[in-house]
């Protein structure tokens, strides 16, 4: 990796998936005139050409690892340009989990965690479907409230 820097203004966004990290990323980047990176939009762009439609396709059918190769080529991609200019970024809800990820961007601007009341935040999630990390035996609400 390259030797890091770190942005004179701008910030990073990390929480849940769906607790408001893109809408509140693309309010303030309008708000202070910088541009706005997503992380999970630069991931689609990465595995678009690879034949996936979605990132629970990825989970789906190439697991959680080939995922994460992903989400941390596109950390990667975003480090760059958080490198050269001043911006107002969102990470996905898991790419705290993702080491190398976070790698990358975790030290380049203040990084913000949001946090939203645990019920709301499941009625969210739950409004878009089953995600593949609350797919499992125990069911979505018990694994949801261990993380």
């Amino acid at each position: 990796m390259s030797e890091r820097t770190t942005s004179t203004t701008g910030f990073i966004l990390i929480g849940m998936k769906h607790c408001g990290k893109s809408t509140l990323g693309r309010m303030a980047a309008e708000r202070l005139s910088l541009p706005f990176y997503d992380l999970d939009e630069l991931v689609l762009r990465k595995i678009r050409p690879a034949g996936y439609s979605s990132v629970r396709e990825v989970y789906r059918n190439a697991g959680v690892e080939k995922f994460q190769e992903y989400e941390e080529e596109a950390a990667s991609e975003l480090a760059a340009i958080l490198r050269r200019s001043a911006a107002i970024a969102a990470l996905g809800g898991g790419t705290v989990e993702n080491p190398p990820a976070m790698e990358y961007v975790g030290s380049l601007a203040p990084v913000f965690f949001l946090e939203v009341d645990e019920e709301e935040l499941f009625r969210r999630i739950m409004d878009t479907g089953i995600p593949p990390f609350l797919d499992g035996e125990e069911g979505p609400r018990a694994l949801f409230s261990r993380l």
